[in-house]
C-alpha cells in the first residue's frame, strides 16, 4: 500500500519540514505512486528494487521504515530495519512486526487505518530517538534471530510433524 504511505507523508509534512521519505521497490502500482509523489518531489524519492549492500545502505541512511501492509504473511523487511537499528512502523497484519515489534522499536497500528497510520508517523517523526543508542537498542530487539535459532525452530518442528515431542 505504497499510495497509503505517501498519503499519510502528506499529511504530516507541514508538521515536519525537514522530514523526506523514499519508497523503495516496483510493482503494479508504481505509476500511480509516482504520480502521487510527483505532488512532493522535493521530499519524495522513489528508488527502484534494491538488494544486497545497496538495500543495506538504505536502511543505515533510514530512521524509520514504514510497513502498510493489508495482508503480510511474515514481512522479512521489518527483521531487516530492525537489524538496522530503525524504528518500524507496520500495520497488524504484518506477522514479523507481531512478532518482533516493541513499544520502543515501533508502532503496530490496524491495517486501512489512515488516522492511525498519520498519527504514528507523526510520532515517529517528532519524537522517536534516532541516535545511535537508540538504534542499538532497536538492533538488540532482533539479536535472536539467528541462523542457529532459525535451525533449530525448523528442526523442533520436524520433530513435531513426525509426532516427537520437539
Amino acid at each position: 500500500r505504497p499510495l497509503e504511505v505517501v498519503r499519510a507523508f502528506r499529511a504530516i509534512a507541514a508538521e515536519v519540514p525537514r522530514a523526506s521519505l523514499t519508497i523503495v521497490g516496483d510493482g503494479p502500482l508504481e505509476s500511480a505512486v509516482a504520480r502521487e509523489a510527483r505532488l512532493m518531489s522535493d521530499r519524495i524519492t522513489l528508488v527502484r528494487r534494491l538488494e544486497g549492500e545497496q538495500l543495506s545502505a538504505m536502511y543505515t541512511s533510514a530512521d524509520i521504515l514504514v510497513v502498510p501492509s493489508v495482508r503480510e504473511v511474515w514481512g522479512l523487511v521489518v527483521n531487516e530495519a530492525l537489524a538496522h537499528g530503525l524504528y518500524v512502523i507496520a500495520t497488524d497484519e504484518v506477522s514479523s512486526a507481531l512478532d518482533l515489534v516493541r513499544e520502543d522499536s515501533g508502532s503496530i497500528v490496524p491495517a486501512g487505518d489512515h488516522g492511525a497510520l498519520v498519527r504514528a508517523m507523526l510520532h515517529a517523526a517528532l519524537g522517536v530517538p534516532v541516535d545511535s543508542a537508540a538504534r542499538s537498542r532497536r538492533r538488540q530487539t532482533v539479536d535472536h534471530c539467528t541462523p542457529a535459532a532459525f535451525a533449530n525452530d525448523i528442526y523442533r518442528a520436524a520433530r513435531a510433524a513426525w509426532g516427537e515431542m520437539p
